[in-house]
């Protein structure tokens, strides 16, 4: 039972903890207009904005805090924590955790904080051992004990993933006449914390124009994951598909290497081996490449980043495609509402011109758009949550010769309960002239821990 003379105080934090923000920070506003205990107050209210993800807001108020309290290690502690949490920044943020846990060893905030960031990086040993600790201390922690649940199905579970997917192509100059149905499922299972074992099986039915009957492929692939996050993740997997028309059986395989040295520095690189399936003819000549895709992401804050990639793919044909990338984004708002503006240059070409795909020697293409995802579930916010999601983008792209595209991406995605997933997705682009390209594909998923 709180003290009387703290009523107002404790109204406040009740109103938060529903998620009523606004009268919560009222209230905290009037009590610190009345000079009641302004250091607690001012880091309550800096976290209630923080809640509602106005993390400049949240970052002024610690600001302001700090520097009316310069003697509580507590609030600059806190303060750097959260300022590293709202920016991503892993490593910072653990250690200005624990700084802050060794000032307040059973601090709510920061035990659920830092569970956030493990479990953002994919480790569930701590996370879980973080939930323990706050869990002990406030058993009625529903977020804890929701965040406790997922973890263990993630560490200890094995998710089963099913996919059906559909695309359609169709460009007469662009020689991208291409439809398939794929039904995909794998199986995973962790060997220890940092070890996973999948296996897939992904089956394609082709449609080409004048083919009887129509082929299909059936790929059955076995991969092996290793993950020490943000440090390391490695991913390496072999497989064999098995043609009912065309080519004799062909082997795939790739590698993939992940790594962010640094919070805002991260580092993607992958070797692949497979089949390359443009239209009627590659599928029947067996086409297959060896690529290399090398991937920098920079991400100094939450509000932007920019990316740079490259890769380079060898035919068995002899012609060799060379790509690059660059991409910005700037991210104008944040839960439950993410709106981002994003710029993309993309360039490709090939060493050699074949007859049976497209082939350009330099292609440009500039893509300017805007991406939006909108969570439902207000009280559900936070790594482990359930949530419901509506996601839409768009974008118009400039392609060489005044040529113009455009792209529209709408998918839809909701957690069933802990252990079930699911997501629809409707992806469609298509060129301002009739006939030069278009896309469309649609995909359906389940995702289902046992």
């Amino acid at each position: 039972m709180a003290p009387a003379g703290d009523d107002a105080l404790w109204r406040a934090r009740r109103l938060s903890w529903r998620r009523q923000f606004r009268p919560a920070l009222a209230l905290y506003d009037s009590l610190l207009a009345a000079g009641d205990e302004p250091l607690v107050l001012l880091r309550e209210k800096a976290r209630v904005l923080g809640w509602m993800g106005r993390y400049g807001e949240a970052l002024e108020c610690y600001g302001e805090t700090v520097r009316r309290y310069p003697d509580s290690a507590a609030a600059a502690a806190e303060a750097d924590a959260k300022a590293a949490l709202y920016d991503g920044r892993y490593r910072d943020g653990v250690r200005a955790y624990r700084r802050w846990l060794d000032l307040e060893p059973e601090s709510p905030e920061a035990l659920f904080d830092l569970s956030q960031l493990q479990y953002g990086q994919q480790r569930w040993a701590d996370a879980i051992a973080l939930t323990d600790r706050l869990l002990k201390e406030i058993p009625g922690h529903d977020a804890a004990r929701q965040v406790r649940r997922k973890a263990l199905f993630h560490a200890e579970g094995t998710p089963l993933y099913s996919e059906a997917v559909f695309f359609h192509s169709e460009g007469g100059t662009r020689q991208a006449e291409l439809e398939y149905l794929s039904i995909a499922s794998s199986v995973a299972r962790p060997l220890n914390p940092a070890l996973m074992a999948a296996i897939k099986v992904d089956t394609r039915f082709y449609r080409f124009s004048g083919s009887n009957p129509d082929p299909m492929a059936i790929t059955t692939s076995a991969a092996l994951t290793y993950r020490r996050r943000p440090d390391a993740a490695v991913e390496g997997f072999i497989g064999s598909t098995m043609k009912s028309n065309g080519p004799d059986n062909t082997v795939t395989g790739g590698l993939g290497v992940q790594s962010s040295p640094l919070d805002d520095l991260h580092l993607a690189f992958r070797y692949r081996h497979g089949d390359v399936v443009e239209n009627a003819a590659t599928f029947l000549d067996g086409l297959s490449e060896n690529s290399l895709t090398v991937q920098t992401l920079y991400r100094p804050s939450r509000k932007w980043q920019a990316g740079l990639e490259g890769f380079r793919s060898w035919y068995s044909d002899g012609n060799v495609r060379t790509d690059y990338g660059v991409e910005l984004r700037s991210h104008l708002s944040y839960e439950p509402t993410r709106l981002t503006l994003f710029w993309r240059w993309d360039s490709f070409g090939y060493n050699q011109e074949q007859p049976d795909y497209f082939t350009p020697g330099t292609f440009n293409v500039h893509h300017a758009g805007v991406d939006a995802i909108h969570y439902f579930k207000g009280d559900a916010l936070y790594g482990g949550g359930n949530n419901t999601s509506i996601r839409m983008r768009g974008s118009l792209n400039f392609e060489p010769s005044g040529g113009r595209s455009k792209s529209v991406l709408a998918e839809f995605r909701h957690d069933w309960n802990d252990r079930l997933s699911s997501s629809l997705l409707y992806d469609r682009t298509w060129n301002d002239e009739s006939g030069v390209y278009s896309a469309d594909r649609m995909a359906a998923s389940l995702l289902w821990y046992f």
